[in-house]
């Protein structure tokens, strides 16, 4: 013996025409309207991800690390910049000294 029927397993076609408006509403939007019309949504990126760009005779190189991203975390500064290699050893094993003083960032272009 049951309190509660159990609830059934399909709807009818009364019951889609009084749910489908509200499930319309609650879910519109530019996400929802651009996947029901198959069409990609842009999303821009933020300044930080955008790569850091320099001039030079026309052509264009990275930005090389700041003061700050050298002295903190000098491994990271060297390998984001140039890869792993001889001068990120040696930031493993001078650290920030090696970085600021020592290490000039080599010219990458892009």
């Amino acid at each position: 013996f049951a309190l509660f029927p159990p609830p059934p397993l399909s709807m009818s076609d009364t019951q889609m025409t009084t749910i489908a408006p509200k499930v319309e509403e609650e879910t519109a939007g530019p996400v929802c309207e651009a996947v029901m019309m198959q069409q990609p949504v842009m999303m821009q990126q933020p300044a930080m991800m955008q790569p850091q760009v320099i001039m030079m005779g026309g052509q264009q190189f990275k930005t090389p690390p700041e003061c700050c991203f050298k002295c903190c975390c000098p491994i990271c500064a060297v390998v984001s910049h140039e890869g792993c290699g001889g001068p990120a050893i040696l930031a493993l094993f001078l650290g920030c000294f090696f970085t600021n003083c020592c290490w000039a960032p080599a010219r990458i272009p892009l």
